[in-house]
């Protein structure tokens, strides 16, 4: 649910289908115990995509965004 926060505007997360005139940007989101810890959780090319770079190169960066 997270991720659904964090990926406005991003091309590979929009996917083929649904209204593509419609924005799929969302207002908010609570996220009451979803993984956040970029450093250990989930896909490694989903946090890569989202960090900018391997989480494990760019630790301190993940740890920031992890917060």
């Amino acid at each position: 649910m997270a991720l659904l926060g964090t990926t406005a505007g991003v091309k590979e997360f929009e996917g083929p289908g649904g209204n593509a005139d419609q924005s799929s940007r969302v207002q908010a989101v609570v996220d009451w115990y979803g993984p956040t810890d970029f450093l250990t959780v989930g896909a490694k090319d989903t946090r890569s995509k989202l960090l900018g770079g391997d989480p494990q190169t760019i630790q301190e960066k993940a740890r920031k965004a992890s917060r």
